[in-house]
């Protein structure tokens, strides 16, 4: 089976967390932390000149990933050391509009993954082929939902086969010192609007005190990007505790 639709059915508060894939200063081996550390979902983000979502954490990784180059073999060097852990993350492709599908293919850099995000899939010109290349790859489609709820987005994250990132904040991921309260009513709209799919609340969550307050608002798990790239460069220690923190939060 798909380890994204295990994780899925194991029904508990899911933890999906951020990897800057090739970061010369991110090292893979830190891959096993977020899989000790009882983090689901691992995001292996494949670095995009113009990561027009993201913020300075995630971008700056990004930078240094394109700087360094062998970008394919290191995606799939990252994807398999997740596979290899037993009953581990499962892994989802993060990525944007100018991916380099020649490349993914000839490398087969999805032959370890589980799930593919690319920001606006849905107003991608040849979406129609990356979602046939997916489901070649059998990997499931992860829907993403921005803080405006607009009614393209719902229809779009109807027609996902997994789980739904919701912006919890306008703007580009980072930190940020409290989670709004009416992040709830976003949930509910969303559950409201017939989407039947876990709702993992993601952008800005930074604190395993947020990451609890998103369960209280009716979240099913949190997406945590920047925080992790910070803790990553702090070291092993620091990545483990701050995994281990949100984890213990989420789980209540």
């Amino acid at each position: 089976m798909n380890r994204l639709d295990q994780k899925i059915a194991g029904k508990k508060p899911l933890l999906a967390c951020y990897f800057p894939v090739a970061d010369p200063m991110i090292p893979a081996s830190l891959l096993q932390i977020y899989g000790d550390a009882g983090v689901d979902i691992v995001e292996l983000g494949v670095p995009s000149a113009n990561p027009f979502m993201d913020g300075a954490d995630v971008a700056q990784a990004m930078g240094r990933a394109l700087a360094n180059g062998a970008i394919w073999p290191s995606y799939v060097s990252a994807a398999a050391a997740l596979r290899r852990q037993a009953d581990g993350p499962a892994a989802v492709c993060m990525t944007y509009a100018d991916l380099d599908v020649a490349g993914l293919r000839a490398a087969d850099a999805w032959r370890d993954i589980d799930g593919l995000l690319m920001v606006h899939l849905e107003r991608h010109p040849d979406r129609a082929a990356i979602e046939e290349y997916a489901q070649s790859k059998n990997l499931r489609l992860v829907g993403f939902i921005d803080s405006e709820l607009t009614p393209t987005e719902l229809e779009a994250a109807r027609q996902t086969s997994s789980y739904i990132m919701l912006q919890a904040a306008p703007g580009p991921t980072g930190p940020r010192t409290r989670l709004t309260g009416d992040n709830s009513a976003k949930i509910a709209s969303v559950k409201g609007s017939g989407i039947t799919q876990p709702i993992l609340l993601g952008f800005g969550i930074s604190s395993a005190e947020q990451a609890g307050a998103a369960m209280a608002m009716g979240a099913d798990g949190v997406v945590i990007g920047s925080m992790c790239v910070r803790a990553a460069l702090q070291g092993e220690q620091a990545l483990a505790e701050f995994l281990k923190a949100v984890r213990t939060a989420l789980d209540g």
